[in-house]
């Protein structure tokens, strides 16, 4: 879980640097194109994170009664 997390901040760190050069204007079309896919990309993976942690959750408490 630790890797997971530790992707997800990455992911958030980067895209956060490369969202301000953007805005300024420092960026190719390339570039900045790159950067809304990454966007897309890290709310998917955080998404899927919320889910996945809500199914454990859930089966948990299903699976082990009191």
């Amino acid at each position: 879980m630790k890797y997971v997390i530790t992707l997800a901040a990455l992911f958030f760190l980067f895209w956060t640097v490369m969202n301000k050069a953007s805005k300024r204007g420092k960026l190719n079309e390339g570039a900045n194109k790159a950067v809304k896919s990454l966007a897309t990309t890290m709310r998917y993976f955080i998404i899927g994170l919320i889910v996945l942690g809500i199914v454990a959750f859930v089966f948990v408490f299903v699976s082990h009664p009191r």
